[in-house]
Formats: C-alpha cells, sequence, structure tokens
C-alpha cells in the first residue's frame, strides 16, 4: 500500500478513536473517495475530511456541496504535532478555523 494512505488511514483511526472516547459515535469511510472520511454522530451530526494539510479549494468545494441544505456541520480536521486542529467549510466552500482542539 502507498505510504500516503497507510498515514491517512493511521490518522483517521487515531481521530475516530479520539472521539469515540469523547462519548461521540463515530463511522468510518474506508477507502472512500467521498466528501467525508468519518461522520460522527452526538448532540450534532459532523462529516469529517482528515488531511495532512490545508485542503485545496476543490476539496473545500466537494464538503460544502455534501453539507448544502442539510443538517450536517462540515469540518476539515488536520494533525499538527500532537492536536488536531479543525475549521469548519461553510456552504461557500470557506474555512473557519475552530478552537476547538483535542490533545492526544
Amino acid at each position: 500500500m502507498p505510504k500516503g494512505y497507510l498515514k491517512g488511514r493511521q490518522r483517521e483511526h487515531s481521530l475516530k478513536r479520539k472521539l469515540e472516547r469523547s462519548g461521540w459515535l463515530v463511522v468510518r469511510s474506508a477507502g472512500s473517495k467521498g466528501a467525508f472520511d468519518l461522520v460522527a454522530i452526538k448532540d450534532v451530526t459532523i462529516g469529517i475530511q482528515v488531511k495532512g494539510s490545508m485542503p485545496t479549494k476543490r476539496e473545500r468545494l466537494r464538503i460544502a456541496q455534501a453539507i448544502k441544505g442539510r443538517a450536517i456541520i462540515g469540518l476539515v480536521a488536520i494533525l499538527k504535532g500532537r492536536t488536531w486542529q479543525f475549521y469548519e467549510v461553510d456552504e461557500d466552500g470557506n474555512l473557519q478555523c475552530l478552537r476547538w482542539n483535542l490533545t492526544l
């Protein structure tokens, strides 16, 4: 398997476990080329694209299209060192940094 795929899968599993320990119900979309790698449900439903770096405009627009008119929040999660940084994607594909960080 390509090294990039393995690193991405490891990041997805790491975030999935972290969210589950925080009380979220999490489903991983294995091998997905869709808008979200993880879907997490607690008080709200969030779709998460796990990235190693900032997403491209095309990736952000794919998330924006998936959330448009739906009761789901689109997030991009980036692992920086040992801390997850989250960015909300609005319906126009713009990013807003959230102050919600999970430290491993």
